[in-house]
Parts: C-alpha cells; sequence; structure tokens
C-alpha cells in the first residue's frame, strides 16, 4: 500500500512525497522519494528501498511538474508501475455533457443495455436510445470540410478531415408517449437527462473494472432520490470489482439515504480561506443517530453559517 500527495503554489509543486506502508510483524512506513522545490530549484531525497535511475529523473522534473510524471516519461520502472495506477485506473469527470462526445462514447460501447437500463430506471421517460450520423446543411457541411482540411494539413493528414466528418454522431432519446416512443433531440432534453447520460457511460465502465471515479458536484441537477441511488451503485453487489467513487456534495440527505459514517468526510475553509478535511468518524456520533440530523444540528463542522440575507439596494 502506497501513500502519495503533492502540494502546490500558482508557479511550482513545493512538495512531493512518495510512502510505502509495510505490513509484517507491524506496520512500517518506508519513505521512497521526498521532493522540496524552492525558488525554481527542485530536490529530491529517496529512499533506500528505490530503485532506477533516480537522479537522472531529477534533471528532468521542473518546478512545474511531478516527480512522478517524470519518473513515469523516463521508463521508471518502480515509479512508472505507480504512475499507471492513476493514468490507468481513475479518472476525473468534469466539463459539460456534450452530445458528441456521449454519442461517441456510446457507439460500440460494451455496456449499451445497462446504459439503457439505468436510464430507464431513473425514471426520466426514457424507454430507447437511437444513434444517427450526425446531419448538417450542405453550406454547414461545406464549412467544416474546408475547417477541417485547413486544420488536418497543419497536422499533415488532410486524408482524415472526410473521415472525421463520417465518425460524428448524434444521440436521442426516445420517450413513452400516448402514441407510442417519440425521439426528443439532445439538446431539448433536461440538464438532469443530459448530465446522467454524460456520467453514466464512465460510471458503467469504473464499476465493470472495479476502477476509481472522480467527479464534482454529483448531485447538480439531479433529485436527492437519483444521487442517492447512484451512491447505493457503487455501496451494492452490483459493485463486485470494488469500484469507488469520489465526489463532493451539497445534499445533506444522502447522510440518511446512501451513505454511512465511514464514507463522508467534512470540508470546511477555516479563517485564512483553507479548505480542511475531517472524516465523519472523527466525531462522537452513535451508530443509531439520525447522521442528517447531527449535521443539521451544527454538532460537526461543514455547515455555513448563513442568516437571512438582508440587502439595500439603491435606487
Amino acid at each position: 500500500m502506497y501513500e502519495y500527495g503533492f502540494a502546490f503554489t500558482n508557479t511550482e509543486y513545493v512538495h512531493e512525497w512518495l510512502h510505502r506502508i509495510v505490513r509484517q510483524k507491524r506496520q512500517t512506513t518506508q519513505i521512497l522519494f521526498d521532493r522540496q522545490t524552492t525558488d525554481g530549484k527542485t530536490q529530491v531525497v529517496f529512499g533506500s528501498r528505490l530503485r532506477g535511475e533516480n537522479r537522472a529523473t531529477v534533471s528532468l522534473t521542473r518546478p512545474n511538474s511531478l516527480f512522478l510524471s517524470a519518473a513515469a516519461q523516463n521508463n521508471h520502472p518502480q515509479l512508472g508501475a505507480i504512475h499507471r495506477q492513476f493514468a490507468d485506473h481513475w479518472q476525473p469527470l468534469r466539463g459539460q455533457a456534450v452530445e458528441s462526445k456521449i454519442a461517441r462514447s456510446l457507439d460500440g460501447f460494451a455496456h449499451q443495455d445497462a446504459f439503457l437500463e439505468l436510464m430507464r430506471q431513473a425514471d426520466l421517460g426514457v424507454v430507447g436510445t437511437k444513434l444517427e450520423d450526425f446531419k448538417l446543411t450542405e453550406a454547414d457541411h461545406e464549412r467544416f470540410k474546408k475547417v477541417s482540411h485547413f486544420l488536418a494539413e497543419l497536422s499533415g493528414s488532410p486524408d482524415e478531415a472526410d473521415e472525421q466528418l463520417q465518425r460524428f454522431k448524434q444521440i436521442r432519446f426516445e420517450h413513452a408517449s400516448g402514441d407510442g416512443a417519440r425521439p426528443l433531440d439532445f439538446d431539448l432534453e433536461s440538464r438532469g437527462t443530459q448530465r446522467l447520460a454524460a456520467l453514466a457511460i464512465p460510471v458503467l465502465d469504473a464499476i465493470a473494472a472495479g476502477h476509481l471515479i472522480v467527479v464534482d458536484e454529483l448531485d447538480a441537477s439531479f433529485h436527492h432520490r437519483l444521487t442517492a441511488a447512484l451512491v447505493r451503485l457503487f455501496k451494492g453487489a452490483t459493485n463486485c470489482r470494488g469500484a469507488q467513487l469520489v465526489t463532493a456534495v451539497h445534499d445533506t440527505s444522502l447522510l440518511r439515504d446512501g451513505l454511512e459514517l465511514d464514507d463522508v468526510w467534512l470540508a470546511e475553509k477555516d479563517r485564512e480561506g483553507v479548505s480542511r478535511f475531517t472524516p465523519l468518524t472523527d466525531y462522537h456520533i452513535r451508530s443509531r443517530e439520525d447522521l442528517e440530523q447531527v449535521y443539521r444540528d451544527g454538532r460537526v463542522g461543514g455547515a455555513p453559517v448563513i442568516g437571512d440575507l438582508a440587502l439595500a439596494l439603491n435606487g
């Protein structure tokens, strides 16, 4: 088991460390490397257990880059394996739901049946999906070809422009209606439906492979019951490979419907504006207590102090 971390400013990584935790007769922590950067100068202290081109990697490490990344680029045997664990098994999700990206991911997706079933069970009215070639007017098609050919020529691959256009797909969800299923354009769907479609593919991939997925504000645009159902998906029998979900949420109802005591860390800013994270297990809470009520009563951290909003407007 390893412990890896780093600290950074706007311009450089000031601290980076990697420890290995070994459990034999007793638990011991071995330092593999400890990197410090001050005023653009990087120094790294290595533990005796780290084998490889360590010193050569230091010369490749820029102040604004990670030593672990530089080691992976330099084919370091030990650190390269650890770097691959992050690169291959951790997936952060960010950004908006983009139809072309969702359609491209869904085309040939290994878990299409599970994707549709998730959309159905979310009670969004979705009963089917249709992937279609992206349709452009003749004028838009010509404009796209000109731009694509120009960019392709810059990259030295002019023949790929038409192939790229042919790969564009659009997705339409079929909704139940009185006279059968009717397809709806993606941009007419609610933001919650769009976001779930974007989230479902990497979530299903993570659960199938046992990877870790990081989602900012899982509860955004979702009914609290849907958010709780997604959390339970990672805590139930479906997740037989031990996939993990890390997310920031504001929906306190999850404390009574989906999350347990050792699932929760509370974020709270101190007087200097620094966010501190504290596990809920650090507080004295009885196992039978209502966690949401404990939070609302102010017995634990993480709750904003907000009174009535009294505003004076000019005019």
